[in-house]
């Protein structure tokens, strides 16, 4: 036992945990499985941790060029493809959040007299084709919000990171616009600059109803 007043050390206490976890794993040999019930354990975390809106690991943080260039390679995939879309169309749990641009242009709208959920839709699905940032289906206009870094902005210098993204950009618009969509993208430093010039190239969203 410590002695009274006795303070233990960060080191020390690492130590301990370090001891503790491996009488928990006595008698485990080869690799580690995790049971059932601890597989439900941690399902049931990751669904608390999306419906609470828990910020992800990587926030304020950067891929280095190894692991995007390993990502890339994995993600092109024809099965990995297939798999990421049926996830990101068919996840009850993901939670889309809008970024300072979207929520600049959702503005501009409201000023014009777009009612938020009523004549538009944000970080919505359309007709199982895609996600989209802006819709306003009686007009059957989306509006994109491309952040300059993701979408790799050439104006902006970003061409060392996501290079693939103009593809499936240009990819996606093209599917939306073959089942009749019109689709409006704006660059972040453009909205940034003036998101009422970025509407006012839209000519139906151009005057207030």
């Amino acid at each position: 036992m410590p002695k009274k007043g006795y303070r233990q050390t960060e080191e020390h206490k690492r130590n301990l945990r370090k001891h503790k976890n491996s009488l928990n794993m006595k008698g485990h040999t080869g690799t580690y499985k995790r049971t059932k019930e601890m597989n439900q354990k941690m399902k049931k975390a990751a669904i608390a941790s999306y419906q609470n809106g828990r910020i992800n690991g990587m926030q304020g943080k950067q891929h280095t060029v190894e692991t995007i260039q390993k990502m890339r390679e994995t993600k092109s995939k024809p099965d990995v493809i297939k798999k990421m879309r049926e996830a990101k169309l068919n996840n009850p749990i993901k939670k889309f959040s809008n970024t300072s641009i979207e929520l600049k242009i959702q503005a501009e709208l409201n000023k014009r007299g777009f009612v938020k959920d009523k004549d538009y839709f944000c970080n919505v699905n359309v007709k199982n084709i895609a996600n989209v940032d802006i819709f306003l289906p009686a007009l059957k206009i989306i509006i994109e919000c491309d952040g300059c870094r993701y979408h790799a902005c050439q104006q902006c210098g970003f061409t060392e990171y996501y290079q693939e993204i103009p593809e499936k950009d240009v990819r996606k618009t093209k599917l939306l616009n073959k089942a009749g969509y019109k689709v409006y993208r704006f660059w972040e430093h453009d909205i940034n600059k003036s998101s009422k010039d970025c509407i006012n190239t839209i000519a139906s969203l151009r005057l207030k109803k």
